[in-house]
């Protein structure tokens, strides 16, 4: 049985900002060294720099073109289990 089967759902939420602060130290960390691979003996570590991304906008898209032109271009792909972890403000 998983240790974490006996923390309340608050604490697993808890647990999980606990860790993101961490992960976010050791990013801090790898940025401030100027390193952005590292080989550890069971994992290996990769940072990406910031960087611009495109975004289209659909519904201006759909409603200038029209719902089946689009259609035509569109895809569904299947995505797995999201956990995004916020901090709750005071």
């Amino acid at each position: 049985m998983s240790e974490l089967h006996e923390f309340s759902p608050g604490q697993l939420a808890d647990q999980a900002g606990a860790l993101k602060a961490r992960l976010e130290a050791i990013k801090q960390e790898m940025i401030a060294r100027e390193v952005d691979r590292a080989e550890g003996n069971l994992y290996r570590l990769a940072l990406s720099p910031p960087s611009r991304q495109s975004r289209l906008d659909r519904d201006r898209l759909e409603r200038v073109y029209g719902t089946s032109f689009l259609a035509a271009y569109c895809h569904e792909i299947d995505t797995g289990w999201v956990m995004r972890i916020t901090a709750r403000k005071s």
